[in-house]
């Protein structure tokens, strides 16, 4: 106090100073903690951000060398299919070429053993020729004199022998005849039938 020289002290409450300073405190911290929140998730985001560049550096990469990969193989692949295709031409080519030779073949040993049947035919044909020749004459001779029965007998003997002739000639020409040889159901007996007329 000026006048008496005195001085009052006078203590108060500083509850509500401690708690202000407490919310500043708080406040600071709150403050500082978000600041460092924020500077961790920049960072973390930085570091992730660095990883899915890296990420899709190597997936790029990896992509990169699989498409030269798959690449390389397709092209081997089609190297070997077009190399595969040319072999199964070539051996279709050869086995074509083998059939027509197996057909030539066979054609040929038909007519080598219709040459060695040749004597043997020419007998068996000769024969009927002959009967037939004679026949003929008959026939006529019998028509001229009136004996039409005896006419129309030797007739029919000219028929069977016309027959006989015809079952000598016709296995012949089909078994000389060129044909392709198709695979498929025979009945055995008639080629052994065939085999025997023969």
């Amino acid at each position: 106090l000026e006048r008496t020289g005195w001085r009052v002290v006078l203590f108060s409450n500083l509850r509500s100073l401690r708690a202000e300073a407490f919310s500043h405190a708080a406040l600071v911290f709150s403050a500082g903690t978000v600041l460092l929140m924020a500077l961790a998730y920049l960072l973390q985001r930085r570091r992730i951000v660095r990883q899915k560049l890296a990420t899709k550096a190597l997936l790029a990469e990896a992509n990169r060398v699989l498409d030269t990969t798959v690449e390389r193989r397709t092209r081997s692949l089609r190297e070997t299919n077009e190399r595969l295709q040319r072999e199964v031409a070539e051996r279709k080519a050869a086995e074509a070429e083998l059939r027509t030779a197996q057909d030539e073949l066979v054609h040929a040993a038909r007519l080598a053993a219709l040459g060695q049947l040749a004597t043997g035919i020419t007998h068996e044909l000769s024969q009927p020729l002959g009967a037939l020749s004679t026949l003929n004459d008959n026939a006529a001779e019998y028509l001229r004199r009136g004996a039409t029965d005896k006419a129309a007998r030797n007739l029919e003997l000219v028929a069977e022998m016309v027959g006989r002739m015809d079952g000598i000639i016709t296995p012949l020409r089909d078994f000389a005849r060129k044909s392709p040889a198709q695979p498929g159901e025979v009945r055995l007996s008639e080629a052994v039938d065939a085999a025997l007329r023969l």
